[in-house]
């Protein structure tokens, strides 16, 4: 066999070398030895694309900066450095994962949108003309709890949307209200007196300021109504306090 192809047959493994190592029309391919030295290593990542220092990656906040974290791009640039990442690649993937984000923190505030206005339908539905009057009452039931930080808790976590929260803040700012606890109501807007009567004669008296309050009369009328146990109950405490001896509802 060797004599038919003769001395002069090429080397296929000087051929496999060449493909190994070279690109169809173009130079070889670089290749990095294992015990190359740091300054060949520097330049090999270097002619690649990589900076010099992890702040030569140029990194856009994009067209939407809002809620862009610094930290966390400085934070990119030096990973994408250690790992000897070209800065064209850097930047693609540092986009891509920024925009990704940005849709979505877009979604969430969306959601948070979303469950405010269905909150906010629950609650008129359920208060009516007295919605205002209530949401005063639990806005001011916040303030002498917990202040600042309390609203602030409630609004980051989005409980403060929360119906079944909404309401017993409320009720608390009512019944603070009707113990001395200085925080009054808007008893204009909510359509029905709030504090607690001192005697009988104020008991009778808020007594018929109900009984001509429309919004107030639907619910306590109605058992179907929403608010009817809420006006029921009103009307059986001041019904106790203003006839105490029979403690019967008219």
């Amino acid at each position: 066999m060797s004599e038919t192809f003769g001395s002069d047959a090429p080397d296929i493994s000087e051929k496999q070398e060449e493909v190994s190592t070279s690109q169809i029309g173009g130079a070889p391919r670089q290749t990095l030895s294992p015990e190359a030295p740091p300054e060949d290593v520097a330049a090999f990542w270097a002619e690649l694309g990589k900076p010099d220092t992890a702040d030569g990656y140029e990194l856009s906040p994009g067209d939407s900066a809002t809620g862009y974290d610094i930290d966390l791009s400085d934070w990119f640039r030096q990973a994408a450095h250690d790992a000897n990442m070209p800065a064209n690649m850097a930047k693609s993937l540092h986009d891509a994962f920024r925009d990704h984000m940005a849709a979505q923190a877009d979604r969430y505030w969306q959601a948070i949108a979303q469950k405010r206005d269905e909150s906010e339908a629950i609650l008129r539905r359920d208060w009516g003309a007295g919605f205002e009057g209530r949401m005063q009452d639990a806005r001011r039931a916040i303030e002498r709890f917990g202040g600042q930080s309390l609203k602030d808790t409630l609004n980051d976590t989005g409980l403060g949307d929360h119906p079944l929260l909404v309401r017993t803040f409320a009720d608390m700012g009512r019944l603070l209200a009707g113990n001395g606890g200085g925080i009054p109501t808007d008893e204009a807007a909510a359509g029905t007196p709030t504090a607690v009567p001192a005697n009988a004669t104020q008991a009778q008296r808020q007594i018929l300021r109900l009984r001509s309050n429309a919004d107030f009369m639907a619910a306590y009328g109605d058992r179907t109504h929403p608010n009817h146990a809420i006006a029921q109950d009103q009307m059986d405490e001041l019904y106790a306090l203003a006839y105490p001896a029979a403690a019967v509802r008219q």
